[in-house]
């Protein structure tokens, strides 16, 4: 019956539903931003029920006569934001660096008051589709030798913008001492969005999000979102459009997982390169260089293995011969000959089986997957040659699949060719 924006709902029950009667005729919701306001209109009387309280405030509440706390999981869910199109966290090194530099355990229990968890996925457990990737790893150490190697050793300087409210504070205030003991300068901002919009381009900021639909949930990573983030990869963009088009639950539930699982840093380098009209002979001569770069830390491990598989059975050997110099200096007591000799050739047997049984496939299962792997880089090589030059889809599809066994080829060859 009234709406005023940004400040009050009333609604009034429908006399003519057909259906069973509410149990009161009106309900007026109230927009109360502020979390402690919302727990004083408890007390007061003022309101009946109110949503999202602080933890802080859970006793608070229940002791109110007449109110307590429900709790359970949510769609609510906050994050920090990078925006790719800054020049400084362009870089990858830098927002993981970033990263890295979090314990996010001691964030969440300083902010919520034990009211809130760590979020090990891309959005809230309880929406479809949700892979938990478990908890990033908090490693300063880490953080400042990624610094150190995008270039900002002697230090970097971040605005980190947050909406009004107590808990955004207690966030970023936790994050910027966590941040400058890696050697970042935070400077806070705390205006209403709409004001930081209008400022210009975005660096970090804090935001909550409570969409329980997926499409809505991830569209702040579609590059026509912007804000915040400014998401700059096609490939993601193209998926996250596509699953705007699927109803099959199946389906989307493949494609949900493929989106959660892009990390594919090769490629996004090689694409980086394209876009900056580097010239293909260089991007291919740089490429294949990480290549060469991969297999030579991937064989140094081969190659350790094989060297224990190869000594293996000597230690064994030795085992054997030291078991028999005991022996030998037991020979009057005929009847523990044979346990003796038992004993002693065991050995040689764990010899074998470390050898045989763990080194050799070790070594055989490192060179198998170093092989793919450099088959599924090639391919990404010879896939952004071919966006590059401009190829036909169809040409670079065709380019794409004799790297492909004759059985996978044959799965999807029909899908991937199809007019």
């Amino acid at each position: 019956t009234e709406w005023v924006s940004g400040s009050s709902l009333s609604l009034t029950a429908n006399e003519n539903y057909w259906g069973e009667q509410p149990a009161t005729p009106n309900v007026r919701v109230n927009v109360i931003a502020e979390p402690n306001n919302r727990v004083i209109a408890l007390e007061t009387g003022e309101a009946d029920q109110a949503l999202y309280v602080s933890g802080s405030d859970i006793d608070r509440v229940n002791a109110i006569d007449g109110y307590h706390i429900e709790q359970g999981p949510s769609e609510k869910y906050y994050l920090i934001t990078m925006a790719m199109d800054c020049e400084k966290l362009s870089d990858l090194r830098v927002r993981q660096a970033l990263c890295y530099a979090i314990d996010k355990n001691a964030l969440v229990a300083g902010s919520f008051d034990g009211g809130a968890h760590v979020l090990n996925g891309y959005y809230p457990s309880m929406v479809e589709g949700f892979k938990d990737f478990g908890e990033w790893e908090y490693n300063p150490d880490k953080a400042k030798e990624l610094l150190k190697e995008a270039g900002y050793e002697t230090g970097l300087e971040l605005e980190l913008h947050i909406l009004p409210g107590t808990e955004y504070q207690r966030m970023a205030q936790i994050v910027q001492a966590y941040w400058q003991a890696v050697g970042i300068t935070v400077n806070i901002e705390q205006s209403a969005l709409a004001t930081r919009e209008a400022q210009g381009p975005w660096e970090t900021s804090i935001r909550i999000a409570t969409a329980d639909e997926i499409s809505n949930i991830l569209i702040i990573y579609e590059k026509e979102f912007g804000s915040r983030i400014a998401c700059n990869d096609d490939h993601l963009d193209s998926m996250l459009k596509e699953l705007k088009t699927i109803y099959d639950m199946d389906e989307r539930l493949a494609l949900e997982e493929e989106i959660q699982d892009l990390d594919d840093e090769f490629m996004r380098s090689g694409l980086r390169l394209v876009v900056d009209g580097t010239d293909g002979e260089i991007i291919r001569a740089l490429m294949e260089n990480e290549i060469n770069q991969m297999e030579t830390r991937h064989n140094q491990w081969i190659t350790l293995i094989n060297a224990w598989a190869t000594l293996a059975p000597g230690f064994g050997m030795l085992g054997t011969v030291i078991g028999l110099i005991g022996m030998l200096n037991n020979m009057e007591d005929k009847s523990s000959l044979g346990p003796n000799m038992a004993v002693a050739l065991v050995t040689t047997l764990y010899g074998s089986i470390m050898q045989n049984w763990m080194f050799v496939p070790m070594a055989g299962k490192l060179g198998y997957h170093n092989a793919a792997e450099v088959n599924a880089k090639e391919m990404v090589i010879e896939g952004v040659l071919s966006i590059q030059a401009g190829d036909n889809p169809r040409i670079l599809a065709q380019k794409l699949l004799t790297y492909l066994s004759p059985k996978d080829r044959k799965a999807i060859e029909s899908d991937v060719l199809k007019d």
